[in-house]
C-alpha cells in the first residue's frame, strides 16, 4: 500500500477548492487556507475567498503593489502576517472583519480610507 505524503494531501485540497485557483496558498492543519501572493499581479482589485484565515508576509507587496486599489477581505481572515501590503500606495478601500485578531508589525503604511 503506497503512502501518501503531506504534499500529496495538499494538492489534492487546492483541486477541491476553485475559489483558491487565483493564488498561491498554503493550506494549514485546520483546513483553512493562508495566501501567500495572488498569481495576477497586475489587478487593481483582489477579493480574497471565504475560508482563508491568513494573509502571509509580503503577500501583495510584489509587482503589482503599486496598481491595488481594493482589497476585499472574507469574514474568516483572522490574521495579516507583517509587509502583507507593503507599498500598496494606491490601496484606499479595505475592509477589516470582526474575526481579524492579529495584524503583525512592519504591514505596510498605506494611504487611504480603511473601510
Amino acid at each position: 500500500m503506497k503512502s501518501i505524503s503531506t504534499s500529496e494531501k495538499t494538492e489534492v485540497k487546492k483541486a477541491t477548492n476553485p475559489l483558491m485557483e487565483e493564488y498561491e496558498y498554503e493550506v494549514l492543519p485546520d483546513g483553512t487556507y493562508a495566501i501567500i501572493k495572488p498569481k495576477d499581479k497586475y489587478k487593481t482589485k483582489y477579493v480574497i475567498p471565504e475560508g482563508v484565515t491568513v494573509i502571509k508576509c509580503c503577500a501583495f507587496s510584489d509587482d503589482n503593489a503599486l496598481l491595488i486599489e481594493e482589497v476585499v477581505l472574507p469574514s474568516s481572515i483572522s490574521k495579516i502576517e507583517g509587509k502583507a501590503f507593503k507599498d500598496t500606495k494606491k490601496l484606499s478601500k479595505i475592509n477589516f472583519p470582526k474575526n481579524l485578531k492579529e495584524i503583525e508589525q512592519g504591514r505596510s503604511k498605506h494611504r487611504g480610507s480603511q473601510k
